[in-house]
C-alpha cells in the first residue's frame, strides 16, 4: 500500500509538471505571436494623448504684489504649496551673460555689458531681450538645437569614406533663416514634412523664394544615413532603403511628436499603446517618396533643380549650344596643333630623318587607334618630335601662338555662357500612385505581411476629426499623404506638437524640461513637473503669446526669459534643497556648462578671431598627425561651429570631447559629461593655444589704445578711470573680455605677479623681452579660457 501510494503521488506530480509546462509553452506561443502584454488603449489614462486645454492662470501674491507673468504664477503656486519661493534675482552681470548665451550662443561684449549696467530704465532688460531676439546670431544659436533633433549631417555615413553630401548645407541655412524671420512653427513643420506638396514646383511659371524655401525644407527628411549609391550593388537597395526609411520615420516622429514609435517596428510596443500596424501606417505616408521595393534611385541623384521646367529647358538648350561651340573650338585647336607639328617636322632643324618625314606626317594625321604598326613604330621612335608640346610650338612659331590665343579667348567666352542650376537635396513624391505598404513580420523586409493604409497611431486619432488622406486627382503628381500628416501634426488641438516644442525650449532655458524625457511623452516617459504650466504654454503658442501671432517662437522665448523664474539666482539654498533636492519646482536657476559649440565660439569671440560670415558651404576638416580632427585654418580663427563640416565618422575632436553628438540617427537630448579629457583638451589643444595667443595680442593692442574704440579708454563710469596700456589695464581687459567682470584685488595682484615671473622665465630661456612678455600673457589667457567660469554660465 505504501508503494502504491508513493507511485500515485509521483504520477500526480508528473501530471502537474506536464500541465504547467504545457501552459507555459502555450503562453510562450501567445507572447511570441503577440509580443509583450499590450498597454491599455484608452487615451483617458494618459495626459499627453489628450489635447491640451488652456488652464486659468492662478492668482498668486509674491513680493508684495500680484504676479503678472503666467510662467511665474504657475511655478509659484507649486512652490508655495511646499512652503517655498523663488531665489532672489541674479545680479545684472550674471543675468546678461545668461540671457546672451541662451539666445545667441555668444558672450556679451564689454561694451554691451557696460551699456546694460548703466541703463537704469525700468525696461532695460526687456530691451536687451528684444535686441538679442532680433540678432542674426539668434537663428544660428537655435538652429543648432533643431538640427540635433533633425539628425543633420554633411556626410552619408557609409563605409570609411563617409562621402560628403554636396547640398546638405542648404537645409541648415533654411533652418537659420526660418528662425531669424520668426517663421510660425506650424509653417516651419509643414514645409519640412511636405514642402514639395505645398508648392506645385513642377508646373510653376516662376521659381520663387517661397518655392525654394519649401523644397529646401524637405531636407529634414533626407538627413538619415543613406547607402543607396551608384557604385553599390543594386540588389541590396531594398535593404538600404528600408534602413533609411526606418531612420527617417524615427527622426520625424521623435522630433515633432516626442514619441518612441520606433519601438513598434518589430512588434506591438511593449510599454505604449502603439501597435505594429500604427508604425507601418506612418511608413505608408512616406511611401510616395521612399519606396524600398520601387524604382532604384541612388541618393546622389535624388535632387530637385531650383528652376521651372521652362527655365531648365532654356538652360539645357543654351548649354548644348555652348558645348557644341566649345567642341568645335577644341577641334580647331587640335587641327592647329597638328598643322604646326607637321610644319615643325619639315623644318630643317628637325631631328627627324628626311626619309621618315613623310611617313611620320601621315601618322600624325591618322587617329591613334587606326595607325598601322609601322606608324606606331615611327611615333615611338620620334616621340619627342611627334608629340611636341603646344608651348614649344608657341615659341617656335609666333603665328601659332596668336591663333591659339584667339581660339582660347573665344572658348572662354563660350564657357561663360554655360549655366549651372542649383540642385537641392530634397524629398519629393515620385508620383501619386505608390505601392502598397506591408507590415514586416519581426521587422524583417524579407517577410512582408498584411498590407496597411496610410494613417496615424489609433490612440491619437480623434473620432470627431479623424485623420484622412484625400484621394489625389487624376492628374496629381503627389500622393498628398505627407501634406495630410503635416496638417494633422500642426493642428492646434494635436495633443503633442505644441507641448513637445514648448518643452524643448524650456529645457534649453532651464537645463531640464518640464517633462524631463524631452524625447518621450508616452506613458514610459517622465511625468511633467508642472502640467498646468506646460499646457498653458502649449495653448499660448498655438493661440498667440500676449497678443502675438500664433505659433511664434520668439514671443515664447521672450515670455520665458523675462520671467522672475528665469532671472533668479542659482545660489544653493539648504532649506529649499531639503524639500526639493532636485530643484524640480525651480526654486533657483540652474548653473549649466556651455555646449561644445558655445565653448569654441566663445573662445573665437573673446580672442577677436570669430568670422561672422553666415550661410554657405561648411568649413572643411584637417586630420592632424596626432589623429585630432580640426577645422581647416582654425589657427587663425574661424566661423561659428554651426558651419563646420559635420562628418559622421570624423567629428571635430574638440566638439566631440564636450559632448557634441555623433549623428547616427538624431539627437533628441544631449548628454553632459565631466571628464579629465575635457580639461586636458582645453590645456593642450592646438586650437585653444592659438586662440589664447590671439587673445593676448588683442589685449595688448586694445589696452594700449587711446582711441574711442578701446574698451579701457576713455574712462568708464562702471569700471573706473582708464589705466593706459600697462599691466593692470591688460589684466582688467582680459577679465572683462573673458568673464564680463573686473578682477578682484587679489586676482589682480596674483596675475601681475604671475606675468612678471613667467616673463622672467621666458627671458631666461633666451626669448627676446617682447616675445617673453606676450608669451607670458598668452599663458595667462589660456588659463582664463580653460577656467570653469569661462565654460559655465550661472
Amino acid at each position: 500500500r505504501v508503494h502504491s501510494w508513493g507511485r500515485g503521488l509521483w504520477i500526480l506530480l508528473l501530471l502537474l509538471v506536464v500541465c504547467l509546462s504545457g501552459s507555459a509553452q502555450q503562453n510562450g506561443k501567445v507572447q511570441a505571436q503577440q509580443g509583450a502584454a499590450k498597454a491599455p488603449t484608452s487615451a483617458a489614462v494618459h495626459w499627453a494623448f489628450q489635447a491640451p486645454v488652456r488652464p486659468t492662470v492662478p492668482d498668486v501674491i509674491w513680493a508684495g504684489g500680484k504676479v503678472q507673468n503666467p510662467v511665474d504664477a504657475f511655478l509659484l503656486r507649486a512652490l508655495q504649496k511646499q512652503h517655498l519661493a523663488f531665489s532672489p534675482p541674479a545680479d545684472r552681470r550674471t543675468l546678461l551673460r545668461r540671457v546672451t548665451f541662451d539666445l545667441i550662443g555668444l558672450p556679451p561684449t564689454p561694451q554691451e555689458m557696460e551699456a546694460f549696467l548703466v541703463d537704469r530704465s525700468p525696461d532695460a532688460y526687456e530691451k536687451v531681450v528684444d535686441r538679442l531676439l532680433a540678432s542674426p546670431h539668434y537663428g544660428e544659436r537655435w538652429a543648432r538645437h533643431w538640427l540635433d533633433t533633425a539628425g543633420y549631417a554633411d556626410s552619408e555615413g557609409i563605409l570609411e569614406e563617409d562621402r560628403i553630401r554636396p547640398n546638405a548645407w542648404r537645409y541648415r541655412d533654411y533652418v537659420i533663416r526660418s528662425l531669424n524671420t520668426d517663421k510660425p512653427y506650424d509653417q516651419f513643420l509643414r514645409e519640412q514634412i511636405a514642402g514639395d506638396e505645398l508648392m506645385d514646383y513642377r508646373h510653376a511659371a516662376q521659381w520663387t523664394p517661397e518655392i525654394e524655401d519649401a523644397i529646401t525644407a524637405t531636407g529634414f527628411l533626407r538627413t538619415a544615413v543613406d547607402a543607396t549609391r551608384d557604385d553599390f550593388n543594386t540588389h541590396q537597395f531594398t535593404e538600404y532603403q528600408y534602413r533609411m526609411l526606418n531612420d527617417t520615420q524615427t527622426i520625424l516622429i521623435s522630433s515633432t511628436l516626442g514619441l518612441t514609435l520606433q519601438c513598434a517596428r518589430c512588434h506591438d510596443h511593449k510599454y505604449e499603446p502603439f501597435t505594429q500596424k500604427d508604425y507601418y501606417r506612418i511608413q505608408a505616408i512616406l511611401a510616395g517618396a521612399i519606396r524600398p521595393t520601387g524604382k532604384l534611385l541612388p541618393t546622389n541623384r535624388r535632387q530637385i533643380v531650383a528652376a521651372t521646367a521652362a527655365e531648365q529647358k532654356r538652360v539645357a538648350e543654351g548649354n548644348a549650344q555652348a558645348a557644341a561651340a566649345i567642341e568645335n573650338l577644341n577641334r580647331q585647336e587640335a587641327a592647329l596643333i597638328t598643322q604646326f607639328r607637321l610644319q615643325a617636322l619639315g623644318d630643317k632643324k628637325s631631328s627627324v630623318q628626311e626619309a621618315d618625314r613623310a611617313a611620320l606626317a601621315q601618322a600624325e594625321q591618322t587617329e591613334e587607334g587606326k595607325r598601322t604598326p609601322e606608324q606606331k613604330a615611327l611615333a615611338a621612335k620620334y616621340k619627342a618630335a611627334f608629340e611636341v608640346k603646344p608651348e614649344a610650338l608657341a615659341v617656335a612659331f609666333p603665328e601659332f601662338k596668336q591663333q591659339q590665343a584667339d581660339l582660347q579667348k573665344t572658348r572662354a567666352e563660350e564657357e561663360k555662357k554655360r549655366v549651372t542650376l542649383t540642385e537641392i537635396r530634397a524629398l519629393y513624391d515620385q508620383d501619386a500612385t505608390p505601392p502598397k505598404t506591408p507590415i514586416l513580420i519581426r521587422g524583417e523586409w524579407t517577410r512582408p505581411g498584411e498590407m496597411v493604409e496610410p494613417g496615424i497611431p489609433a490612440i491619437l486619432d480623434d473620432p470627431k476629426r479623424p485623420f484622412t488622406v484625400p484621394l489625389p486627382n487624376a492628374d496629381a503628381t503627389t500622393t498628398g499623404r505627407r501634406r495630410a500628416l503635416a496638417e494633422w501634426i500642426t493642428r492646434p488641438d494635436n495633443p503633442l506638437t505644441a507641448r513637445v516644442i514648448v518643452n524643448r525650449l524650456w529645457a534649453h532655458h532651464f537645463g531640464v524640461g518640464l517633462v524631463a524625457s524631452v524625447e518621450n511623452f508616452g506613458r514610459s516617459g517622465a511625468a511633467p513637473t508642472n502640467q498646468p504650466l506646460l499646457d498653458w504654454l502649449a495653448c499660448a503658442l498655438t493661440q498667440g503669446v500676449n497678443g502675438s501671432r500664433p505659433w511664434t517662437l520668439k514671443a515664447l522665448h521672450r515670455l520665458i526669459v523675462t520671467s522672475a523664474a528665469y532671472r533668479q539666482a542659482s545660489a544653493f539654498r539648504p532649506e529649499a534643497a531639503r524639500l526639493d533636492p532636485d530643484d524640480r519646482l525651480l526654486w533657483r536657476q540652474r548653473s549649466r556648462r556651455l555646449e561644445a559649440e558655445g565653448i569654441r565660439d566663445s573662445m573665437l569671440a573673446v580672442a577677436g578671431t570669430l568670422d561672422p560670415t553666415m550661410y554657405g558651404e561648411p568649413v572643411g576638416e584637417d586630420i592632424r598627425p596626432t589623429g585630432e580632427v580640426a577645422p581647416v585654418g582654425e589657427e587663425n580663427g574661424g566661423r561659428r561651429s554651426l558651419y563646420l563640416l559635420v562628418r559622421r565618422s570624423r567629428p571635430v575632436t574638440l566638439l566631440n570631447t564636450f559632448d557634441a553628438p555623433v549623428m547616427e540617427t538624431n539627437c533628441t537630448r544631449r548628454t553632459v559629461s565631466t571628464t579629465a579629457t575635457q580639461s586636458l583638451a582645453l590645456m593642450n589643444s592646438n586650437f585653444v593655444d592659438k586662440q589664447a595667443r590671439h587673445f593676448a595680442e588683442r589685449v595688448i593692442k586694445e589696452a594700449s589704445s587711446s582711441t574711442k574704440t578701446s574698451v579701457v579708454s576713455p574712462p568708464s563710469p562702471i569700471y573706473g578711470e582708464g589705466e593706459g596700456g600697462g599691466g593692470k589695464a591688460r589684466v582688467t581687459l582680459a577679465y572683462r573680455l573673458a568673464f564680463n567682470r573686473m578682477p578682484s584685488p587679489k586676482e589682480q595682484a596674483a596675475t601681475l605677479t604671475f606675468l612678471q615671473q613667467q616673463s622672467a622665465r621666458y627671458r631666461a630661456s633666451g626669448k627676446p623681452a617682447s616675445e617673453a612678455e606676450i608669451q607670458a600673457l598668452t599663458d595667462f589667457c589660456l588659463v582664463l579660457l580653460s577656467s570653469n567660469e569661462f565654460v559655465y554660465v550661472d
